[in-house]
């Protein structure tokens, strides 16, 4: 597994607060690196997990097209996917602050 990038955002809806990061996270420090791995082993690695995949008129697919035709940076289509959260939650009500982990991960 190679992990490439790295963000997080902190969205508090607590205090109506959205922080998106404008910079990736150090994937060089051991401390984040084996923190990020470990959760991400696990995903890959439960039962629970199941095969989706995105609508053709998913606005959430275009974003990903649009990134993988460099038309928008890994940053920005994080802080969508971000702002779109903190949106949903200020909208039914889930108020707690929350920090938003966004990796782009190589996993064969």
């Amino acid at each position: 597994m190679q992990i490439e990038h790295i963000i997080s955002h902190v969205l508090d809806t607590v205090s109506n607060n959205y922080i998106p990061a404008d910079a990736l996270t150090n994937i060089d420090n051991e401390h984040i690196n084996e923190f990020v791995s470990s959760k991400l082993i696990k995903t890959f690695s439960t039962n629970l997990r199941k095969t989706s995949f995105f609508q053709k008129e998913s606005r959430c697919l275009a974003e990903v097209k649009s990134y993988l035709d460099h038309s928008i940076s890994f940053i920005e289509l994080s802080q969508h996917y971000a702002k779109r959260l903190f949106d949903l939650k200020m909208e039914i009500g889930i108020y707690e602050i929350t920090s938003l982990l966004i990796a782009q991960v190589v996993y064969e």
